[in-house]
């Protein structure tokens, strides 16, 4: 009978806490007859076992507690000899094995509760399973523990499929990670010094898929290695982990050998197939697995088989009612590699037809009805496809390059959508260096230079952008006019975010002519909505609602998803300008509707921006703030620099219209750095004019003046007239700052200068921007009247400034400060109240000895230089009391620009 004392191990079980919680309960409070626990070779199945036998209370299991290791156990007889043994039965004379299996089964029966453990069976499953079938029904009372790399299949088997121990998916998650506390515990063992980083440690125990034979295998190196050494010698990992792991048996005493009993265990065709699966590098599904077997119809049979046996991982579906997915383990897809041999560019043909035909199959239904499942597929699959290319690319040559540019043209309208262009341009990038664009054929050269057009414009690079549809054009006017129509409308959009508004349209207008001329329609779209879009620049409000309209119509009619979320977000924005709030927002959340479908980064970031719009013009400020915040982080991850550029500039205007000055500075100066890096001139025209505004009012004019200058320079370059007009309207501001500083007349006139422009303006004041400008405006021209009427005072008095009069210095004159602050205190304090004369002449010549009559004649003169300098119809006597007027309002100012 086995005890506690001796199947204990020295080092206690790193992880599996709730397997081992659950199989006690199993064993203990569920009676269960038999517990399977299976998995593949060196991930623990035995040590778990083994530690349940230690946990057996012999109170429990009065039959005793029994451990048969079954490793060298090749046929019945071996199997039915070493449990005999083991239960202490003598050598058998029975002639028959069902006598023999019928005498065990008795004895343990006689026993009562019993636990008994077979510990590796995988090579006897059949002779297990027939035993155990026996034994169950003999012995009700026996509980029996299996280890398998398989399943067995028995009526009444309660199976544990053992999984890795934990691996760590960010460097914070390591120390909680059993895998690495394993690696950790046996380097130490062998280097009690050692020590590792985290993201080298997560390294490891990833590409060791968090099996423990392996990590322990791995351990034992790092008596010679530095973790970093082992990290980067793991792509060849039989040879690194040859080490013998000397407490094991000796099929597990190295990695190859753990796998090579798995191997041997296989029939012919299994070894064939796992060979065959090895050159998927992910995850795969069944129809997947068919394209690359030799013998198709087979392919469910055989992916369960290997399966069953701990060869393959089964994964379950990403969407309800979905297809399972599988996957090798990294040790074991390498073993199978090997075995591949000579047919793997064979395989590896099959792989790629499969996945670059489906990939280009689902690339062109990603923008039609069927585009969410396309996308989905493509996002599932995108390791495999960049597998290919870097396969491909390898090759190094002109063939190879043209299969890799097909599976990055696949990828791309998913990558596109999901914010990663920046990779899109770096993979064509490669596929460049291979294979020149000379060396392909038109039509995919043609494809190459939209693709890197279209995300070089969105990562905002637009003048690498315009060089490639340049070329772009060239091929395709002989390609085809539907190619030369698209390629067209990238055109536009590009000359638009130039700031080329003339351009953009002639362009535009050129390629709706292409698309309608041969019935086109997902182009005609495009081209409808480009050409709404500079008419909306332009302030051709009517215009581009047409436009927008019909492009929207087009893009329902087509399925083209991705064109209808953009013309929907500018269609609120139009709405927005034409001052139609209800209406901008009801367009805005039907475009989040269709993008929750395609869970784009850029389109959800586009959208969140254009929200915060809405609730800034709402007066919902810190709303509005929270919307570009979050717009910003997906726009910046996305890499779209235009729209990353354009929402900080919302910002900032926010904080603009709330008053907080020196906030809306720096998102603005940021907002002006993001986009002298991309070079939309426009752009910069408006975020230059708001620069404007904010200086202004902070009352710094040789600020807001270079603002202007800025402003001027690059709207000189665009020929833009309406965003002329907003440059002036916002310009207006220089007028009220500067009137600060002039003379009452002066001020008077600079004054009627900004209000005329304002009066002027055509009403209802219509475009976004031109009422937030006038906005600004009037609030600093109503504080410039309520500033004209009021007695402003420094807080240090050392200057004045009555209404209608230019700033007084009061520094020479300290005697004049201390009389005029007790008349503002008094006023404040109590505006009907008066201050005597004689507290006048104590406070304005403190401890002075003087006789009265030079006393009074001294504030006489104090009082008279006030009113001559601008206090005469404020400064109020009577009867030798002194008064400000209560009915002239008075501010407590910190510096000329500003006031209370």
């Amino acid at each position: 009978m086995t005890t506690r004392a001796n199947v204990a191990t020295a080092d206690p079980l790193v992880g599996r806490i709730a397997e081992r919680a659950q199989l006690r309960r199993r064993i203990i409070d569920d009676k269960q007859k038999l517990i399977t626990i299976w998995g593949p070779g060196g991930i623990g199945k035995t040590r778990l076992a083994r530690e349940l036998i230690h946990d057996a209370n012999t109170l429990v299991f009065s039959g005793g507690i029994f451990t048969c290791a079954l490793v060298s156990a090749m046929r019945a007889g071996d199997l039915v000899a070493i449990v005999a043994r083991a239960i202490g039965l003598s050598a058998s004379t029975a002639r028959s094995h069902e006598d023999r299996l019928a005498r065990i089964g008795r004895a343990l029966a006689a026993r009562g509760r019993t636990l008994v453990l077979l510990d590796n069976v995988e090579q006897i499953v059949a002779e297990t399973c027939a035993a155990l079938s026996a034994w169950m029904m003999i012995a009700p009372e026996t509980t029996f523990i299996a280890t398998s790399r398989e399943l067995l299949g028995v009526s009444g088997e309660s199976p544990c499929e053992l999984a890795p121990l934990n691996v760590p998916r960010t460097d914070a998650e390591v120390e909680t990670s059993d895998a690495v506390e394993l690696l950790v515990r046996r380097a130490r063992d062998v280097r009690p010094d050692f020590e590792a980083d985290p993201r080298t440690l997560r390294e490891i125990v990833s590409r060791l898929d968090g099996i423990p034979l392996a990590i322990e295998l791995a351990a034992a190196r790092l008596a010679v290695l530095s973790a970093r050494q082992l990290a980067l010698r793991l792509d060849r990992r039989f040879e690194v982990l040859a080490v013998r792991h000397g407490g094991a048996e000796a099929r597990q005493r190295t990695l190859r050998g753990a796998i090579d009993w798995s191997w041997e265990l296989l029939d012919e065709a299994e070894q064939h197939a796992l060979a065959e699966l090895s050159v998927f590098h992910g995850a795969f599904d069944l129809d997947a697995a068919e394209a690359v077997l030799d013998h198709p119809a087979a392919a469910a049979s055989v992916i369960h088989a290997l399966r069953s046996k701990s060869l393959i991982v089964s994964h379950p579906a990403d969407t309800p009612g979905g297809a399972p997915r599988f996957s090798l383990f990294e040790s074991i897809r390498d073993y199978s590699l090997e075995k591949l041999g000579d047919r793997r560019s064979e395989v590896q043909a099959r792989h790629a037809k499969y996945f670059i035909h489906a990939a280009e199959e689902r690339a062109a239904l990603v923008d039609g009805l069927a585009g969410e499942e396309a996308l989905r597929w493509l996002t599932r699959e995108q390791p495999s496809l960049v597998t290919l290319v870097d396969r491909y690319l390898a090759e190094n040559t002109p063939q190879a390059a043209e299969l890799a540019l097909r599976a990055v043209l696949a990828l791309e309208p998913m990558l596109s959508i999901h914010g990663a262009n920046m990779l899109v341009v770096d993979l064509l990038a490669r596929i460049e260096t291979v294979c020149a664009l000379e060396n392909f054929s038109d039509a995919m050269r043609l494809r190459f230079l939209e693709a890197r057009a279209s995300s070089l414009l969105v990562l905002g690079h637009l003048q690498e952008a315009g060089r490639a549809t340049g070329d772009a054009q060239r091929i395709a006017r002989e390609v085809g006019e539907i190619h030369h129509a698209r390629v067209l409308t990238i055109a536009a959009y590009i000359q638009q975010a130039q700031g080329h508004q003339e351009q953009a349209m002639n362009t535009a207008q050129a390629a709706l002519a292409l698309a309608e001329a041969i019935g086109a329609r997902r182009e005609q779209g495009t081209s409808l909505a480009y050409i709404g879009l500079v008419l909306h620049v332009r302030d051709q409000f009517s215009e581009a609602l047409v436009h927008y309209e019909r492009a929207l119509a087009i893009h329902l009619e087509v399925g083209h998803l991705r064109a209808e979320i953009r013309t929907r977000a500018r269609l609120a924005f139009l709405m927005q300008d034409l001052g139609r709030p209800e209406d901008a927002i009801a367009q805005c959340e039907e475009a989040r509707r269709v993008e929750e479908k395609l869970e784009s980064r850029q389109l959800n970031g586009l959208l969140l921006g254009y929200i915060g719009n809405f609730r800034r013009a709402q007066g919902r400020i810190s709303e509005a703030r929270d919307h570009y915040s979050r717009a910003v982080q997906l726009l910046r991850r996305a890499g779209d620099r235009r729209f990353e550029a354009t929402f900080t500039m919302d910002d900032g205007i926010a904080c603009l219209l709330d008053a907080d000055h020196e906030t809306a500075a720096t998102q603005l100066a940021l907002a002006a750095k993001i986009i002298d890096e991309v070079g939309d001139a426009r752009l910069s025209t408006l975020i230059a004019g708001y620069e404007l505004m904010t200086q202004a009012g902070l009352g710094d004019v040789e600020a807001a003046r270079a603002a202007f200058d800025r402003a001027n320079a690059y709207v000189a370059s665009v020929n833009d007239p309406a965003t002329q007009s907003l440059l002036e309207l916002q310009a207006a501001q220089l007028d009220v700052a500067s009137s600060k500083h002039a003379s009452p007349k002066i001020r008077e006139r600079l004054l009627a200068r900004a209000r005329a422009i304002v009066a002027q303006l055509p009403k209802p004041i219509l475009g976004e921007h031109r009422r937030i400008a006038v906005h600004l405006l009037q609030r600093e021209l109503d504080q410039a009247e309520l500033t004209k009427n009021t007695l402003l005072v420094m807080r240090d008095g050392s200057k004045i400034r009555p209404p209608g009069s230019a700033w007084v210095d009061l520094v020479a004159h300290p005697s004049t400060q201390r009389v005029l602050a007790m008349l503002v205190h008094r006023r404040i304090a109590s505006p009907n109240a008066s201050v005597a004369s004689a507290d006048l002449i104590e406070g304005g010549w403190p401890g002075e000895k003087v006789v009265a009559s030079a006393a009074a004649n001294r504030l006489r003169v104090l009082l008279t230089w006030l009113r001559t300098n601008g206090l005469r119809d404020l400064l109020k006597s009577d009867r030798g009391a002194y008064w400000l007027d209560s009915g002239a309002p008075i501010a407590i100012v910190e510096s000329e620009d500003a006031h209370d």
